[in-house]
């Protein structure tokens, strides 16, 4: 496997999980019996979705940023790094705007800062945060 230096700080002209930005993504809630695949994920235009669960804070979220979460299509964007994916999309509300206690995160979780765009977690991204985890890729 070739591994390859990136500054943290650029965009990531790498892929993870299969993609890497500008692209566009779908989420696909995980079956109830996972299954090993050696392929990558890829884009949404083929078809291909992210598998993820759904994360601590998921009930949180109105009932219309559920439904975009899982419908919508999400773009990586430019300024994403090797901390976290940011995608761009629907704006994710919460029902109730609450400050969080800081909580244990590992890459693939899915947080949802204030201005309601996701970020997915990756290799070198913190190991607490405070924003609502909406989901984790598996």
């Amino acid at each position: 496997q070739n591994v390859r230096r990136q500054d943290k700080a650029t965009t990531p002209d790498a892929p993870a999980f299969g993609v890497k930005a500008p692209e566009w993504c779908r989420f696909a809630a995980a079956a109830a019996e996972p299954h090993r695949s050696d392929k990558y994920l890829g884009s949404a235009e083929r078809g291909e979705v992210i598998r993820v669960l759904r994360g601590p804070e998921y009930d949180s979220f109105t009932e219309q940023a559920r439904t975009a979460f899982w419908s919508d299509r999400w773009r990586i964007t430019p300024n994403s790094n090797r901390m976290g994916y940011r995608l761009e999309g629907s704006t994710l509300g919460r029902e109730h705007e609450s400050e969080l206690l800081s909580h244990a995160v590992l890459p693939g979780t899915i947080q949802v800062p204030g201005n309601g765009q996701p970020i997915v977690l990756m290799g070198d991204a913190h190991t607490t945060g405070g924003y609502p985890r909406i989901a984790v890729v598996i």
